[in-house]
């Protein structure tokens, strides 16, 4: 029983001394397992070298380069519970473009919170990010043009900030040229936006990107006609090539030089006529033939070879419904003519009241081409209300206020016909609202803009008739918002895009009155989004 009794205390204590071990291996260096000890074998607790004091904890500082291109952040392998000194950048850190200023704890900081020499206490695991400073640098321009004039002044920044670049350039364009904007190489593309580069370097040249201007310089611009919104533009060139746009004169295609076109080569052309939507064109040239496209100036057939109007004629004037496909022309020392099917083709109209040659120096259409109205240099005005068929001279009616003969340059119609005006070269402008039965003269009220005799090339008007805008040779253009009743002289501004005397030539209006072009002769072509109140250069 005793020795039975022995042996089951031995495995107990076996088990439970086992037990002990493990506690202790968790438990290194306390104190406690001196206690347990000396519990279990003893029955006491001693100590012979008095109490233990709790161990500090200890921790670390670790030091990131932060986006450096080159060097090592400092290593500190102290690991401590108290105060640290604060290394510097002795691993030599670099970041091209920057210059580094010394330490803080998040990487987005600007301010450096600690430098070298400071003494920090850490409670934590810490890490310190290097704090980095942009440096300025230079942007240098070059005209990447051999035909580029001047020069660009350099520009300062501050590398990692965007700048934004100069949105002009001093530099002389070279010739039917645009500057664009600004590359990073001399072929590549235009920078987008503000700049920041993406190396560094004490000076970074930037390059003048240029594009053809395809109507960049003085044409004999002698005639321009708008879509109904004013987004569709078409122009020629006395002697020279006939143009389309398709973004109120931005840009602009050249339909002459393209194989095939059906236009190609110089033209001495004079007129030119579009639909509402831009789809259907007429020009015709003085001394040549009368030209079609139905495809916004794509590709082109000639109507002068066969028919009423084959052959060469001196073509002065084009007018078009607003559906295309009613058109009318007029020859100077010749008849008018007019077509139902967008130019197929034609009948001679100069019988009656018009037959015989005159000196027809402008025609213009209603909007479902019922009426017209033609003018003659030299001469009258006659209408005619059922498309060309049979024709009114309005200049022989007593009290009609514009009888005998006039040099008259231009007319225009309002979308139902009733409202007309006309101009005449040394002399006046006058209007019609009842079709052209009576009219005004809108020159000589005293104080008047457009008072007394003016070299008038050109008038054109909005769909309702309210809205007028006439240019004149050697001088300036006006508009009026109440059917010619005031005027307001656009030329005149300073600051404005046509300030001054030009050679005037043709304008354009939209259906509203809101859109203009103008074209002069020798000069540019300009357009207005306001009704002529300010101006855009579309030839610079």
């Amino acid at each position: 029983m005793a020795s039975r009794d022995i042996a089951h205390k031995s495995k107990k204590f076996e088990r439970e001394f086992d037990f002990l071990m493990s506690y202790v291996d968790t438990m290194k260096n306390s104190y406690i397992i001196y206690c347990a000890m000396a519990l279990f074998l003893l029955g006491a607790c001693k100590n012979p070298t008095g109490p233990t004091s709790p161990i500090s904890p200890t921790y670390k500082i670790t030091y990131d380069g932060n986006g450096a291109t080159s060097g090592k952040a400092p290593v500190d392998n102290t690991q401590t519970g108290g105060a640290v000194t604060i290394r510097g950048n002795t691993g030599s850190l670099e970041r091209r473009g920057w210059s580094f200023i010394g330490w803080a704890r998040t990487q987005e900081a600007t301010a450096a919170k600690y430098r070298a020499g400071a003494t920090l206490k850490i409670t934590e695991n810490l890490t310190l990010y290097a704090v980095w400073r942009s440096e300025g640098y230079t942007i240098s321009f070059d005209k990447n043009h051999a035909g580029a004039r001047a020069a660009q002044a350099s520009q300062r920044a501050v590398f990692g900030t965007s700048v934004p670049l100069p949105a002009t350039t001093t530099f002389i364009r070279p010739p039917e040229m645009k500057f664009e904007g600004w590359a990073e190489s001399s072929t590549g593309a235009k920078i987008q936006g503000t700049y920041n580069p993406r190396n560094y370097w004490d000076t970074i040249t930037l390059y003048a990107k240029w594009v053809r201007k395809i109507i960049a310089g003085n044409k004999n611009w002698i005639s321009i006609a708008m879509s109904e919104d004013g987004k569709k533009l078409a122009a020629v060139v006395n002697g020279g090539h006939l143009y389309t746009s398709t973004d109120s004169g931005a840009n602009w295609t050249n339909r002459s030089t393209a194989t095939g076109s059906g236009i190609a080569g110089n033209k001495t052309w004079y007129s030119i006529a579009m639909s509402e939507d831009g789809k259907k064109l007429a020009a015709v040239v003085n001394g040549g033939h009368l030209y079609t496209s139905s495809n916004s100036g794509a590709t082109w057939t000639d109507r002068g070879d066969t028919g009423a109007i084959a052959g060469n004629k001196y073509w002065y004037s084009i007018a078009m419904s607003e559906d295309g496909e009613k058109l009318a022309a007029v020859a100077y020392n010749g008849h008018i003519y007019t077509s139902s099917n967008s130019g197929e083709t034609w009948r001679d109209r100069s019988t009656g009241a018009i037959v015989g040659n005159r000196n027809w120096y402008s025609i213009a259409m209603s909007d479902d081409g019922q009426k017209l109205a033609a003018v003659a240099w030299g001469g009258h005005i006659y209408t005619s209300s059922n498309s060309g068929v049979t024709w009114t001279n309005r200049s022989t009616a007593a009290g009609s206020g514009i009888s005998g003969s006039k040099n008259w340059r231009s007319i225009a119609i309002s979308d139902d016909g009733k409202y007309l005006a006309a101009v005449a070269y040394n002399g006046h402008i006058y209007t019609s609202s009842n079709s052209g039965k009576t009219w005004t003269d809108r020159s000589t009220p005293t104080g008047s803009e457009i008072a007394g005799d003016k070299y008038w090339q050109s008038i054109a008007m909005s769909d309702d008739g309210t809205k007028l805008a006439a240019g004149m040779y050697n001088g300036h253009i006006y508009t009026s918002s109440n059917s010619g009743d005031s005027w307001t002289n656009r030329s005149t501004p300073t600051g404005s895009a046509i300030a001054g005397n030009r050679n005037w030539q043709s304008i354009a209006i939209s259906d509203d009155g809101q859109e203009l072009a103008a074209a002069a002769w020798n000069g540019h072509i300009y357009t207005s989004s306001n009704s002529g109140a300010a101006w855009v250069d579309r030839s610079r």
